[in-house]
């Protein structure tokens, strides 16, 4: 199947009084290594507004201490999410987002790189999330 790429954002509507924009995503998988840490790197066009982060947790983080899930601007970083639990989480939006992280999540301005990552304390043998980003073109 073919694809159609466009650029810059896309208004429906039929005037600019009810002219929206669109939301678009982007998935990634974070699965479990030997290592204990994997990330996943998202690419967003610049001044992008984040709107949502949803993590589907599809096989728990079976790790002795714990797995905590990341979203930030690097491996590890905590600029959107601060930490989920891979151990217990299922579906997991990030309604618990700080001020900081919302007003971060408002206009990403050049840090177009979004790095989802989950770092495991203690043996691991199991672990899966799907990580969604919403966000809309500014």
């Amino acid at each position: 199947m073919g694809a159609t790429h466009f650029s810059g954002p896309v208004f429906v509507g039929t005037t600019d009084s009810n002219a929206g924009s669109n939301v678009l995503t982007q998935t990634g998988t974070l699965t479990q290594t030997a290592a204990g840490t994997t990330s996943t790197t998202f690419t967003l066009p610049a001044n992008a507004q984040i709107i949502d982060i949803i993590v589907d947790v599809t096989v728990l983080w079976n790790s002795v201490t714990s797995a905590g899930i990341t979203v930030g601007t690097a491996a590890a970083g905590t600029q959107y999410v601060t930490s989920i639990n891979g151990k217990t989480a299922a579906r997991t939006m990030n309604s618990a987002a700080t001020a900081a992280q919302l007003i971060a999540m408002q206009d990403i301005t050049t840090n177009t790189s979004v790095v989802a990552t989950v770092v495991s304390v203690g043996t691991t043998s199991a672990g899966t999330a799907r990580v969604t980003i919403l966000y809309r073109q500014n």
